[in-house]
Formats: C-alpha cells, structure tokens, sequence
C-alpha cells in the first residue's frame, strides 16, 4: 500500500524533486511550497507522513511543527524535518521542537525514499529496485549555471544515467572527445564558447556520428532559436524549467531515436 506524503519546502527545485523521487517509487507525494500553504494542507490531515524544511519566510519548521503537534488529527503523524542545518545542537533542536526524525540535505537522490521510508509502517514501504542491464547511457550537461546543473545531473542520475557536466562549450568538446557521450544536453548562452559555436565545431569534427545532441533552453519562442534548433539537427528540446518526469521523458526518447537511427 503506498503512503501520501506531504511535502513542504519553499525551494520549488527541492520541492520539485522530492515529489517526483516518491511519486517515481509508487508513493502519492502532496507538495506544499510555503509554511502557510504547509500548515493549512496538514492541518487537514489527509496525509501519512509529513517532510517539512526548516528555514522558510513566514511560518518557519519549528512554528509549523508546533502547531502541527498540538492538532489532534496530527499529533500521531509522523514529522520529519528534512533540512540543510548541520551546527552543533541542531538535530536535537528539531526533535525537541517537536519533529520525528531528521533528514540531511542536499538528499541523496538515490537513497532519499529508501530513508523517507523509514518513518513508514512495513505495510506502506514499496521496495521497488531497478534493474540494469549492462553500463548506463552517458549524458552530458553542458550550462553555465551551476544551480541548473545540479538539477539535471541530479535527474538524470536517479533515471539510472551516468553523467558527466562541463559549464562552457570549450570544456564541453574537450569531455566529447575523451568520454564520447551517448547524448550531450545543452544551452546555447554560455560564455566563452556558447552553443552555437560548440555545435559548429562539434558537426566539423563529426560529433554527430557518435553523440546526440538535445537543446535545454528558457528561450524557445524566440524565432533565432527556432532557426537555431532546425539547423544544429538536435533530437529533442528541453524548456527550462522542466518537470523532472518530464526530463527523463526527453532523455529517453533522444536515446530511443539514436538507437532506431
């Protein structure tokens, strides 16, 4: 039987990938992007467990766990704060506010429901395993922006995927030609050598023949990107931001039509 989860985190990047990691493993994760909106849903009681930050504006973990605790639809619940405060005493100032138990962020993607599920009855844990079979597909994340970075590799590495990154296009043909990817993933505004740029240099050296290419980009109504994508012959576009089911989704069908080529 899988479990509701209420999940409340103000980062809608956390947020985004905590819902889609228990939603993937068979659970029905519930997401709450503020400590009112949080406090309002639980306060309805219509969830298992509940996952809560702790530093958030407003009503923050340690208000929300006290007034979660004193409803009595929810004392019984479990809580657990899933939080980035790492200073001495911390733990033992969330359990004492209230909380069941204690989660580190950054999570680890490939460990984080296996660990929500701790706070679960037997009956509600869904040992879902996935099996591989032979080595991975390797992506390449090619962006600027660290931030976006870590959230496709995050992605793409809990979808069973080996990942490499780069943050320009000159690092990015450098990996190229040392790991040759199944599929690179890439902006187009990058300093020091941007998409277009790395694509033309990637075709000149027939890149193609051995790397697909799929474009992630927040600017895809502009008619010069529209142009840009028929000419750099990539497989599929990937619109920031993205769902990561959504991602996933992109990466396996560029892969699929390598593999029909």
């Amino acid at each position: 039987m899988c479990a509701r989860i209420l999940v409340i985190d103000d980062n809608r990047t956390n947020l985004d990938l905590m819902l889609y990691l228990l939603q993937s493993r068979g659970h029905t994760p519930v997401g709450a992007d503020s400590g009112l909106t949080g406090l309002l849903t639980a306060l309805e009681g219509d969830y298992d467990l509940c996952l809560c930050d702790i530093l958030m504006p407003g009503i923050d973990g340690f208000e929300l766990a006290k007034r979660i605790k004193a409803d009595a639809r929810c004392k019984s619940k479990p809580l657990v704060a899933v939080t980035a405060l790492a200073m001495v005493g911390d733990r033992d100032r969330v359990l004492a506010a209230g909380f069941d138990g204690y989660m580190d962020k950054p999570i680890d993607p490939h460990k984080f429901v296996d660990q929500v599920e701790t706070f679960l009855p037997e009956t509600m844990r869904l040992h879902t395993t996935r099996v591989k079979n032979g080595p991975p597909p390797k992506v390449l994340v090619v962006d600027d922006l660290a931030v976006n970075r870590k959230l496709m590799v995050t992605i793409l590495k809990y979808g069973g995927y080996g990942v490499l990154e780069a943050a320009n296009g000159a690092e990015a043909l450098a990996i190229v030609h040392k790991e040759r990817p199944d599929l690179m993933i890439f902006d187009v505004n990058m300093p020091i050598m941007g998409g277009r740029e790395l694509v033309e240099r990637f075709k000149a050296d027939g890149g193609l023949d051995r790397t697909k290419l799929a474009l992630y980009t927040a600017s895809l109504a502009d008619d010069e990107m529209q142009n840009f994508v028929r000419w750099s012959g990539v497989r599929c576009v990937i619109e920031k931001p993205s769902e990561p089911n959504h991602v996933l989704s992109m990466v396996r069908s560029a892969l699929q039509q390598e593999v029909s080529a």
